[in-house]
């Protein structure tokens, strides 16, 4: 399901620093796997070993994302996220499921390069109203 050519190709063209891989994954019933297809096709490898394949293929850096925690706000999936971190030599990015500027924190403790972080700053308040919101400068150089 993965093409490799395409990333080796591509990496060859206009440098790997410059190509993002997306690593999409979830966890069922029947464990955590890799998934393509906006979450509807399996794929056969191991999250982490999809993460070291392209990583080897020439990706310049991965967006970690858990498609289960995409919103809901629940933190990130940090063993994973620190699992990956450790097995690859490319900067990894979290992604899915922050709910405070303290999970930032915590995912570049656990190694990633970088958090995403859209809910937290879009939805705000009791009712979750849209509001766009970030961290002020005093709050980063306390915590940073």
């Amino acid at each position: 399901a993965f093409e490799s050519n395409l990333l080796s190709q591509a990496a060859q063209e206009f440098g790997g620093s410059t190509l993002s891989v997306s690593v999409d994954y979830k966890t069922t019933w029947w464990g955590t796997h890799a998934y393509a297809h906006r979450g509807k096709q399996r794929l056969k490898q191991k999250v982490i070993d999809l993460c070291q394949h392209v990583a080897d293929h020439g990706a310049g850096e991965i967006i970690l994302h858990h498609i289960g925690h995409d919103g809901t706000r629940t933190g990130y999936d940090l063993k994973m996220l620190e699992a990956v971190c450790r097995s690859v030599n490319v900067p990894v990015v979290a992604c899915a499921g922050a709910d405070s500027y303290d999970d930032l924190v915590r995912a570049i403790r656990c190694g990633a390069s970088a958090a995403a972080a859209g809910s937290l700053f879009v939805f705000s308040g009791l009712h979750n109203a849209v509001l766009i919101n970030y961290p002020d400068e005093t709050w980063r150089r306390q915590h940073l």
